[in-house]
């Protein structure tokens, strides 16, 4: 056949400056003075391209740091009993993602709680639990209880107690939620 088709050339020799060919190669294959194509990168914070750095025994380093923007959010009220009382707000930013991290709600009488989001207009109650005589605490790592926060208006979220019934007695609420993709 007198006429083949051109390799498209995407290496440039460094000393030469001529193209080459990209070349597959095998896992495990010793690369010592063999050129080739890096197809693999990561960006970092600021958009530059990365080549990821192995530790010495060849692992990726993995870190168990959370990423994300942290907030919390703590209130202490004495509640009416028998009405709805808000003990802390937690305020979201605009379309952002939010993932439960901790919640913790005591008082020494029968209590009612409930998480609940708002966005704008819309109030929705995502979680309840009750507290009362032999377990004045409840604490939730609840990583699985996700908010999206809507494109406008008022997002947030917030912890509610009812005291059910007995004297009034102070309610406490704490909320931490971590902002995903910050």
């Amino acid at each position: 056949m007198s006429e083949k088709d051109e390799v498209f050339n995407v290496l440039a020799d460094s000393a030469t400056g001529e193209g080459e060919a990209a070349i597959s190669r095998i896992e495990g294959e010793v690369a010592a003075a063999i050129a080739g194509l890096i197809g693999f990168a990561f960006k970092d914070s600021d958009g530059n391209v990365v080549l990821p750095q192995l530790t010495t025994d060849g692992k990726l380093p993995v870190s168990s740091d959370a990423a994300g923007v942290h907030s919390e959010k703590q209130g202490t009220v004495t509640p009416v009993v028998g009405v709805r009382t808000l003990v802390a707000t937690a305020t979201l930013t605009i379309s952002k993602k939010y993932q439960l991290k901790f919640l913790s709600c005591a008082s020494t009488q029968t209590v009612l709680w409930e998480v609940e989001q708002t966005d704008d207009a819309t109030d929705t109650v995502r979680h309840k639990l009750i507290t009362g005589s032999g377990d004045y605490t409840e604490q939730i790592n609840a990583g699985c209880l996700e908010f999206t926060a809507g494109a406008s208006g008022t997002q947030e979220v917030k912890i509610y107690g009812t005291q059910v019934k007995g004297s009034a007695s102070d309610m406490h609420g704490t909320l931490c939620l971590l902002q995903i993709g910050a």
